[in-house]
């Protein structure tokens, strides 16, 4: 399989339940985080029926451990936190689609969650047999449609990652997640980054 692909870049996460001392988690959680997110905006793309491509432009990572004393992300969605309750884990590269839009999770069972909201990206339709930019859109909520409407069940619905390397450099840099309130929670290191 190429080294490149959606599935290697996520299989390469480690994730960092194995590290104690919290300034380094943080430290490699960004580290890991910047080597997923190049290759996820650099190579490649969602194509749907073969008619449809969705490139993302924008990503922001969500990690929660599910482990005593681990790192708990009060934003994120698909906890045993947020849940209050036991959820049972997606299988590795599912899609998560809630309100604020769609994850691709790659989640360890029982050490923790991870996944990447796409927050923008961009719209590219086949037309006359050339693929021709629809639109960049900034609302991650938009790809319900962008993705999805118009589609026949009848004809079936086949959402696919392909690899290609991307004709722009995308290049990574970390900021505050969008649309988030900042959250203050006592030994939450990764609230700092919210």
């Amino acid at each position: 399989m190429d080294k490149n692909t959606l599935y290697e870049a996520l299989a390469g996460f480690n994730g960092v339940s194995d590290i104690k001392l919290e300034s380094v988690k943080q430290e490699e959680l960004t580290k890991q985080f910047s080597e997923v997110a190049k290759r996820i905006l650099n190579t490649g793309y969602f194509e749907v029926n073969g008619s449809r491509r969705i490139y993302p432009t924008v990503i922001e990572f969500y990690y929660h451990e599910e482990v005593e004393g681990g790192l708990e992300d009060p934003i994120m969605y698909h906890t045993n936190l947020n849940n209050k309750g036991q959820v049972d884990y997606y299988p590795f590269g599912s899609f998560n689609f809630h309100v604020s839009g769609l994850d691709v999770t790659f989640e360890k069972k029982d050490e923790y969650r991870a996944s990447f909201l796409i927050r923008e990206y961009d719209v590219y339709s086949l037309k006359d047999g050339a693929w021709i930019k629809d639109k960049s859109e900034c609302r991650s909520t938009y790809i319900y449609e962008d993705m999805l409407m118009g589609l026949s069940v009848f004809d079936g619905i086949s959402i696919n990652w392909v690899t290609e390397q991307s004709a722009i450099e995308y290049s990574v840099t970390t900021t505050e997640r969008k649309n988030v309130a900042s959250y203050h929670i006592e030994n939450n290191p990764l609230a700092e980054l919210i």
